[in-house]
């Protein structure tokens, strides 16, 4: 089994034996819901609940989604008040594209971004803490790199550029937050009311929280309600819809890795933050403010080579005057799968090679589920 090499169980059987239990669960929840959801896909009655819940309640699933209307109201709300309520919007923002922490999102000035063509990486470095940002964070891991995406980036600049015309005297001061977190965490809660999340999501929510989250030494909760809620949902989107892995998950949440660090990608290279900014980009909220393949077509250029990004599509365009000719050469895992090359009106298409293997080594590697997806 692949779940044989997980990093978290490290040849331990019964860690192991519990992870299995666990994700295989959370796997037929995901199915069954998406056979009921979508009955024209036609896909096969499984069920994938393991026979034994042994150890089940060892690693509860933390991956939890604010519904997609709500996180489109409020990704709307910071485009439409950036103006009003900078601060706020900046610390939002970060939270909600790169699951920081309340108080690590208060504490995180401007100077700890690095912009690039494309993406932005933010260095949690510190956190607020009585109004004025502490550099002790709560582990090692949480010094780290977070990469985000186009649309963070354009909100987090106009943020920052109206702080210092409204305030240029807070530029100057090094140890001064962006805000304070416990006000932070009450507006938080108050926009996501605004945009729509139910009650009965929140009093799930809260009774999780309450359960999973420690408390320090004086009784304080180590961490904050509305960043439990946001982490949860970057996590999901970052896991579901992104694909990020397991390991990058943990590392750019800030958690605990049992993994060596030579097996762990290095965060800190350049390649392998685009590598992240690339996946970051699968979910798009403004068309206009991405660089997904689909919304953003990639330029071509003469004799040059390149390998088509693992989007669900990508669209490629030829912006000089003179015609091109352009070799496409792509495969399916599935002789099923749906395949659709679109060219526009004008361009001559041919087809040069077609081939269709399905020899045993294929047959026996194929995955149970295939792409379902008919074709348009």
């Amino acid at each position: 089994m692949k779940k044989a090499q997980h990093s978290r169980s490290e040849g331990n059987q019964s860690d192991l034996t519990a992870s299995t239990y666990t994700d295989l669960a959370a796997a037929d929840v995901i199915y069954q819901f998406i056979r009921a959801a979508y009955p024209d896909l036609g896909l096969p009655e499984l069920h994938l609940t393991p026979t034994s819940r042994r150890g089940m309640g060892s690693r509860k699933e933390q991956e939890k989604s604010l519904p997609e209307p709500v996180r489109q109201k409020l990704c709307r709300y910071v485009e439409t008040h950036w103006r009003q309520e900078p601060r706020l919007c900046y610390a939002l923002t970060l939270m909600l594209c790169g699951g920081l922490r309340t108080a690590e999102a208060a504490g995180t000035r401007p100077e700890k971004i690095v912009y690039t063509a494309y993406f932005a990486v933010v260095k949690v470095q510190g956190q607020e803490k009585g109004g004025k940002i502490d550099k002790i964070l709560k582990r090692d891991n949480s010094y780290r790199g977070v990469v985000i995406g186009c649309w963070a980036c354009y909100i987090l600049r106009q943020c920052s550029d109206t702080i210092r015309k409204i305030d240029p005297d807070w530029t100057n001061d090094e140890t001064a937050p962006v805000c304070l977190a416990q006000d932070l965490s009450a507006w938080v809660l108050a926009r996501l009311h605004e945009c729509g999340l139910s009650e009965a999501f929140m009093a799930e929510a809260r009774k999780d929280f309450e359960r999973e989250v420690s408390y320090n030494k004086d009784g304080s909760l180590v961490a904050d309600f509305s960043a439990y809620i946001l982490r949860r949902d970057w996590a999901s989107r970052a896991r579901n819809i992104c694909g990020y892995t397991s390991l990058e998950l943990d590392q750019q949440l800030g958690h605990a890795v049992s993994v060596p660090k030579h097996k762990r990608p290095n965060l800190k290279l350049s390649a392998e933050q685009e590598k992240l900014a690339a996946k970051a980009e699968r979910y798009v909220y403004n068309p206009a403010e991405t660089k997904n393949p689909e919304h953003s077509p990639i330029q071509l250029e003469v004799d040059a080579r390149r390998q088509i990004p693992t989007y669900r599509a990508v669209k490629y365009s030829n912006n000089s005057d003179k015609p091109m000719l352009v070799t496409l050469s792509f495969s399916a895992l599935e002789n099923a799968d749906a395949v659709q090359l679109t060219i526009p009106c004008g361009a001559m298409r041919k087809t040069v090679v077609a081939s269709r293997p399905d020899d045993a080594e294929q047959r026996q590697n194929r995955p149970i589920i295939g792409n379902q997806m008919k074709e348009a």
